[in-house]
């Protein structure tokens, strides 16, 4: 049974429908190239629809996700986009072991976004969490994790002063 994930994307916006393109493609791995065909290659409609259960693709199957993050990353530079995308590919981050080529980049793009005054608080929330889950790997960018979250946390709003806290709590320990 071949999905037709457009159309399945298109049905509606919605959690539910989300969670329904979700389980479509956990039940058929075999067919995560077409939803990825989809996200990447559809229409600016469909890719901002299909980035919301992408993300929750990552969530629960984070493999799933490991052989798109290249092209992934080069979507979450483009800033035509609509912010439905970086929201949820720095969202998938979180769940996703990053390979060594992409962490500098990722990095770079998540300190940036945490201390631009512009950038959607859900991106600067799921950035904290991604460069504290990349002081594992490099434990010498926790002093500038901290650093920055300290620099920027009075001019934030609560999803990122709840991030900054619950990492600045884990760094004094």
């Amino acid at each position: 049974m071949k999905i037709d994930f457009e159309q399945l994307i298109l049905a509606e916006h919605s959690k539910l429908q989300a969670n329904k393109i979700k389980q479509a493609v956990l039940d058929h791995p075999d067919q995560m190239k077409d939803f990825m065909r989809a996200f990447f290659n559809g229409e600016p409609k469909i890719v901002q629809r299909a980035a919301w259960p992408l993300s929750l693709i990552a969530e629960e199957n984070p493999q799933l996700i490991r052989p798109y993050i290249g092209k992934l990353m080069k979507l979450l530079h483009d800033e035509t986009q609509h912010p439905a995308i970086p929201r949820n590919i720095t969202r998938l981050f979180q769940f996703v072991a990053i390979p060594e080529k992409y962490q500098g980049e990722l990095m770079d793009y998540c300190f940036k976004s945490i201390l631009d005054l512009k950038a959607a608080d859900a991106v600067k929330a799921s950035a904290i969490t991604i460069l504290d889950n990349l002081c594992k790997i490099y434990p010498e960018i926790r002093s500038e994790l901290v650093t920055a979250l300290e620099t920027q946390f009075q001019y934030e709003g609560p999803a990122y002063q709840s991030r900054a806290r619950k990492v600045l709590q884990k760094s004094r320990r």
